[in-house]
């Protein structure tokens, strides 16, 4: 049986050794991020703000830790939590967004990100109209960490489909 195999480990050294460049250097001409028609190609990864402009819901379980949930009745904590589960944070696009929270009305204004990706700025449009810097702990496409200029942190995760 094994003395069967021999020529075939053989033959497949032999094929993969034939298939090699020869040690040819190869000079590639066309530049890779562009098509042949020569306009740019969209990378597959997204930026921060591509990232962030969407709609989110503060994350209860990232929200309330453990070690504080002993602080509350079963009822206000079930009450917490469907209150995080239906506050919404929706960055759009175009620099503005809304904030939605129970029994609150609406908030709006404008928000940009760092070049570095490090501080989210928000500009309410209206009532205290000074913009509020929020430190980015974490930005990806399932969740942001922000931390307010008090330490508060606020989670966010992708807003579920209504």
């Amino acid at each position: 049986m094994t003395k069967a195999l021999i020529p075939v480990f053989f033959l497949s050294i032999a094929l993969l050794t034939s298939c090699g460049n020869a040690g040819k250097e190869t000079n590639n001409t066309q530049d890779s991020t562009q098509s042949a028609g020569g306009e740019t190609k969209e990378t597959s990864t997204n930026t921060s703000a591509q990232i962030l402009a969407q709609k989110w819901q503060e994350s209860a379980e990232d929200m309330m830790p453990k070690a504080d949930s002993a602080k509350y009745t079963k009822f206000e904590l079930e009450q917490l939590k469907e209150d995080y589960n239906n506050s919404f944070f929706e960055f759009k696009a175009d620099g503005s967004y809304t904030i939605t929270r129970p029994d609150e009305d609406p908030g709006n204004g404008q928000w940009t990100l760092s070049k570095d990706g490090k501080v989210l700025t928000l500009k309410p449009s209206v009532g205290d109209t000074s913009a509020k810097a929020l430190a980015v702990e974490e930005l990806t496409a399932k969740k942001v960490k922000l931390k307010y200029e008090d330490g508060a942190m606020l989670v966010l995760i992708p807003a579920k489909s209504e």
